[in-house]
């Protein structure tokens, strides 16, 4: 989940942009809402054993997580970069 040094295409430097632990937090919050919400969707509507719960829930939030957090890493260095929190040289002829 690291960032690259440049852009393949126009040379960008990402070296300075750093998304921290935004997108992390983002997916607590909500995604960590949406599983919540469904976990107790489940448990009212089939009242499954515990062992139901630990075995469908652990790769559930595993694998939404990992997919959600390349994504809004992206987002959230792209909007460093739309509203130039890095201090940084850029053409404006490239952008």
């Amino acid at each position: 989940m690291t960032v690259v040094d440049r852009c393949r295409r126009c040379d960008l430097k990402f070296a300075a942009h750093d998304a921290a632990d935004g997108p992390a937090v983002l997916i607590m919050l909500f995604f960590g809402f949406v599983v919540a919400g469904l976990l107790v969707v489940l448990e009212m509507k089939y009242a499954p054993p515990i062992w139901v719960h630990a075995l469908i829930w652990p790769p559930f939030i595993l694998g939404g997580a990992l997919a959600l957090m390349r994504p809004l890493k992206g987002m959230f260095i792209g909007i460093q970069f739309k509203y130039r929190s890095v201090e940084e040289d850029v053409p404006n002829d490239r952008f």
